[in-house]
């Protein structure tokens, strides 16, 4: 009898409106263009794509892309967001802060 391997899954893109996070673990796509981003604004922008239109607390994010818990007196993560607000400018996602509640990713960049 043959035993058959089991096969890595093939990779599943994520997207959020004309944003498409690519195989390539420091691009995504949007629209035309493909923007190169760090390995910390990847796992941020990805744990945003997947709980696209939710919001997604500051200890949530602290904790699946930084691994440690939320420290109040650090900006962090205002200053990752900040950087894919202008790598992701131009179109596309809108990465909008929910004022004491955290962050999230609309579809749509004309979205209010």
């Amino acid at each position: 009898a043959l035993i058959r391997r089991a096969r890595a899954p093939r990779w599943a893109p994520l997207i959020c409106g004309d944003l498409e996070l690519l195989d390539n673990p420091r691009q995504v796509r949007v629209g035309e263009r493909v923007v190169q981003l760090s390995p910390r604004e990847r796992s941020l922008l990805e744990v945003l794509v997947r709980r696209q239109e939710e919001v997604v607390s500051r200890a949530e994010i602290f904790k699946l892309v930084f691994g440690y818990e939320f420290d109040p007196g650090t900006n962090v993560i205002d200053v990752h967001v900040a950087h894919l607000r202008k790598k992701l400018a131009g179109g596309g996602p809108q990465l909008r802060t929910v004022r004491g509640a955290g962050f999230m990713l609309t579809r749509k960049a004309d979205e209010s």
